[in-house]
């Protein structure tokens, strides 16, 4: 969700705003967690949007062309849970630090600004933070490719580092996200504009089409990976490697220098398993209640996990059922062989 301000970065302006005024307007898409000392503030815009939602006080810092500057500020110690209620209200947050200290800033001269700049951008779906995670499900981050009349789409869990691609049909897709159900879809300016999205709750965020182009994306996940070629992967067509590709390059926008280690990406075969429409599949209360009480639904009745990763494993083997002998198979001789070893374990405790 985009915030605007209409200042004139050129006029009564400190060093210390004009500063804020250049990195904001880099990031205006963003509410921008400025650091002064202990505290981040959000200056114009942004701070009305914040005090509004974090019920904390607005208040002032100088005048521009004869007006007050609005300001609000939470402590950088306890941001994360500002930032959570910010995230839930639909907003992003661009996180800009100080890299040096006054006392740094001074050796450069006595009215020399502190050293900002913008470490990190958090999102829905680039969320990493433990205490700002659900740790009963994954938080994917998603992109939705169309190249020559062809679709598909890329999905990731920066937490995890797992990666995946995989071919789909347009009406496949609504049902590929009622399925993975994640937290922030990237798809390009163009597509968002046909809007196919109208009827469908998700997150999602427009990217320029450059970012969608296939050779830009192809050198992204080179990069990334530092690899001559990313046939050393597997086999991708071109729209499984633009919605990877696109993946990638939004991870770096958002993580900046601090990127984190994805693993290999990998082409998921649907035809293992069953394609669930997204109709049926909240008909079924697989996940989620039609009714009012949120606990009857199928995961709530057997996930009887005793660890949060087992049940963001158990949700994603029921969000997608298999259909192949094969593989059902193999998941029933690890179920024999466990239940052999707990009746080991009863028998040995007699």
């Amino acid at each position: 969700m985009a915030t605007q301000h209409n200042s004139n970065p050129g006029v009564n302006l400190t060093p210390m705003m004009q500063q804020y005024m250049s990195i904001k307007s880099a990031h205006s898409e963003y509410l921008l967690f400025y650091r002064l000392g202990d505290f981040y503030e959000l200056f114009f815009e942004d701070a009305k949007i914040a005090s509004q939602i974090l019920d904390i006080v607005l208040t002032k810092r100088g005048a521009q062309n004869g007006e007050n500057t609005p300001m609000c500020g939470v402590p950088h110690h306890s941001a994360a849970h500002y930032i959570n209620r910010l995230l839930k209200s639909g907003y992003s947050i661009a996180i800009c630090e100080q890299l040096e200290s006054p006392e740094e800033a001074k050796k450069r001269g006595y009215k020399a600004v502190v050293i900002r700049e913008v470490v990190q951008i958090i999102t829905p779906g680039t969320l990493m933070e433990d205490n700002l995670l659900d740790p009963k499900s994954m938080n994917y981050l998603m992109a939705i490719a169309e190249h020559k009349g062809t679709y598909a789409v890329a999905w990731i869990e920066l937490t995890t580092g797992e990666f995946f691609t995989s071919n789909c049909g347009e009406s496949s897709v609504i049902n590929e996200i009622s399925r993975l159900n994640p937290k922030e879809i990237i798809v390009s300016q163009k597509y968002m504009n046909a809007n196919k999205f109208l009827n469908i709750q998700a997150n999602f965020t427009p990217r320029s089409n450059n970012v969608f182009d296939y050779q830009s994306c192809y050198n992204k996940l080179k990069e990334y990976y530092k690899i001559s070629s990313i046939e050393g992967l597997g086999e991708f067509n071109q729209v499984q490697t633009i919605a990877a590709g696109a993946l990638i390059e939004y991870v770096i926008h958002t993580q900046k220098n601090n990127l984190p280690k994805v693993k290999a990406l990998k082409n998921v075969d649907k035809t293992l398993f069953m394609e669930i429409d997204a109709a049926t599949r909240k008909n079924l209360e697989l996940e989620t209640s039609i009714g009012e009480n949120k606990k009857f639904t199928l995961l709530k009745t057997i996930d009887k996990t005793i660890t949060s990763a087992g049940s963001r494993l158990l949700k994603t083997r029921l969000s997608s059922p298999l259909c192949n002998a094969t593989a059902i198979n193999k998941r029933l001789e690890c179920v024999d062989f466990f239940g052999s070893v707990a009746s080991v374990k009863i028998q040995c405790k007699k």
